[in-house]
């Protein structure tokens, strides 16, 4: 899931079609949200400093899933469990 693509939005397919990807390589397929929250066990694993905004943003900012879709992994039936690094979880460490 890429923030600001439409497939963040979708509600109905489990796939959807990438273009333009940020990341190599530049079409490719991702699944969805309503597809993510169908696992029992969802398990989000985040390394290195780069992350810890987004880390941040995501488990304790406000809810916007068009730049944060992790967000929408919640709601589901499964138990969703974050394995951080300390670069990753940084903002959360000093946020207590």
């Amino acid at each position: 899931l890429f923030p600001g693509r439409a497939g963040v939005l979708e509600e109905e397919a489990w796939v959807v079609g990438v273009e333009g990807a940020p990341k190599a390589p530049p079409v490719r397929l991702t699944m969805t949200l309503p597809l993510l929250r169908q696992g029992r066990q969802i398990v989000m694993m985040v390394t290195g400093e780069a992350k810890k905004e987004a880390v941040f943003e995501t488990l304790l900012g406000e809810n916007d899933v068009s730049r944060y879709p992790l967000q929408g992994i919640e709601g589901g039936e499964g138990e969703v469990r974050w394995l951080l690094d300390e670069g990753a979880a940084a903002l959360l460490l000093n946020s207590s």
